[in-house]
This record gives structure tokens, sequence and C-alpha cells, in this order.
């Protein structure tokens, strides 16, 4: 009997390692005391090779992840280890919030919104559920897809008409 591997983008999980750390501000020595993880292996996760030799080792070296090592980097930056290792679009590491992304098709944002006014405003969810069930927010809905399906040059915000210059 045959085990199914997970097959997993490593030159994506690659990039989003690197920009995550990036983004945090953190180098690889602090990352390093932050998870646990020597800073050698940090660097070679992020596939920095100066030739196409080093590259494929380094490249490897995200193959060759531990688990371990994978919750600790997820867990520090607050991410799924799906998303961690390019199985996944979706950052959150709710799986309450990761199964509504993936069932509804709403944006993580979106569903961050939500969640968050459910926290400080539940009656206005309770409107928001509302008007979502009413059946003519349906037809309200398609005919502004198909306004704005009409004029893809514009956009609007706030009530306000904006081109693509922003004027």
């Amino acid at each position: 009997m045959s085990r199914g591997r997970i097959q997993f983008d490593i030159r994506e999980g690659s990039r989003r390692l690197k920009c995550l750390r990036n983004s945090s501000g953190l180098s690889h020595d602090s990352l390093s005391k932050k998870t646990g993880i020597n800073s050698q292996s940090l660097k070679n996760y992020e596939v920095a090779g100066r030739s196409e030799t080093e590259y494929i080792a380094r490249f490897e070296s995200f193959g060759r992840m531990s688990v371990n090592n994978a919750v600790a980097l997820a867990r520090c930056f607050g991410v799924s280890v799906d998303y961690l290792l390019g199985l996944t679009p979706i950052e959150t590491p709710d799986v309450d919030a990761k199964a509504a992304i993936e069932y509804i098709g709403l944006t993580e944002e979106a569903v961050n919104t939500i969640r968050d006014l459910s926290i400080k405003d539940p009656e206005l969810v309770r409107i928001l559920s509302k008007i979502l069930e009413d059946k003519s927010t349906k037809i309200l809905l398609q005919d502004l897809r198909s306004f704005l399906l009409k004029a893809p040059e514009k956009t609007y915000h706030a009530g306000k008409e904006k081109n693509e210059k922003g004027e």
C-alpha cells in the first residue's frame, strides 16, 4: 500500500518565509532566537544561494524542513503551516475562518472584518445577515455586478467616482 505525499510548493514557501521575516523586521538571528531554529537553517530555507549549486542545496533544505520548525515559524508569524509551505493562499491559522473563506469564497480580509464585527458589534452582524437573507439583495448585487462590469475603467469609493488616474 503506497502512501500519498503532500506536494508543496518549495519556491513559494521559501518566498513566503522571506517575505514574512522581512515584513516583521526580523533578522535571521532574531528569528532564530524567537523560534529556536538555527540561523543558517533559516537562511537556507529562504534560498539565498549565489551559485546554481548553492541555490539547489539551499532550495532542497526547505523541502527537508522539520515539522517542528514549520510549526515554530508558522506560530511566530501567525500564519498556518499550510500557508507557510505554499499549500494554500490563505494565511490564517484559524480553521473556522479558513473553512469560511474556502466555502463561501470571501477574501480573508472580509472574513476577518465580519469576525471582528461579531465581537465588537453583534447587532450590526445580525443586520448584515438580514440584508443578505433578503431576496431583493440578490437582485441588487446582480445589478451592481452588471453595472461594474460595464465600467471597468472606473472605480467607485465612498460615493465618489474616480478614474484610473485617481482624478
